[in-house]
C-alpha cells in the first residue's frame, strides 16, 4: 500500500467519524401522565403519575404530550413550551379507554384565566369551568390548536370565554 493510499483511507475514516459526530441528535418526545391520585415526586409515567398539571408543564419540553386522567384540577395553566395536553383518560391511561364524557377532566379557575398559551399548544378533551370568573377562560396565541373542549362559567361581559390572537384553530368546542 502506498503512502498516498494509506493517508486517503485514514482521512476517509476520520471524515466519516467526524460527520457522524456532527449529526444532530433527535430527541424522542416524552409522554407525561397526571392524575388526581398522583404525586409530584413520581416520574410521570402511567404507573406513577404526577399530581399537578403545572408540574408536568414545568417538566415538559416542546413536542411532549401530557395525558391527564379524569378528575378536577384547580390550576391556572401556563405552558413553557409547545406541548400537547390531552384530557379524558381513565386512571390506567389506556388509549382505548379515553372517553371525554365518561372520564371528564375539569380545569377549575383559580384566577381569571384558566389557560394561557404563548407557544402554540394543542389542547383536547377538557371541561374548563370558570366558576364565575370575569377574565377570559382561555387566552390563546397564534398556533394554538384547541379541540373538543367545553368552556363555561365565565362572566366577562363584552368579550368571549376564549380570546385569540390570530392563527388559532378552534374545532368542536362548546
Amino acid at each position: 500500500m502506498s503512502a498516498f493510499t494509506f493517508l486517503l483511507a485514514r482521512s476517509s475514516r476520520i471524515f466519516g467519524i467526524t460527520a457522524c459526530l456532527a449529526l444532530p441528535l433527535v430527541a424522542q418526545a416524552a409522554t407525561l401522565h397526571v392524575s388526581t391520585t398522583g404525586n409530584n415526586a413520581n416520574s410521570g409515567t402511567a404507573a406513577a403519575p404526577l399530581r399537578y398539571i403545572l408540574t408536568a408543564l414545568g417538566n415538559a419540553a416542546a413536542g411532549d404530550t401530557i395525558k391527564i386522567a379524569s378528575g378536577t384540577y384547580q390550576e391556572g395553566l401556563i405552558p413553557q413550551s409547545a406541548v400537547v395536553l390531552l384530557g379524558g383518560y381513565s386512571s390506567t391511561f389506556a388509549e382505548g379507554e379515553r372517553d371525554l364524557h365518561a372520564n371528564k377532566t375539569t380545569i377549575e379557575a383559580i384566577s381569571q384565566t384558566m389557560f394561557t398559551d404563548s407557544y402554540g399548544c394543542t389542547v383536547d378533551g377538557f371541561d374548563f369551568n370558570g366558576n364565575g370568573s370575569s377574565g377570559p377562560g382561555l387566552n390563546l396565541t397564534e398556533g394554538s390548536v384547541v379541540t373538543h373542549n367545553i368552556v363555561r362559567g365565565m362572566t366577562k361581559l363584552a368579550a368571549t370565554s376564549v380570546e385569540t390572537n390570530g392563527g388559532t384553530v378552534l374545532v368542536n368546542n362548546i
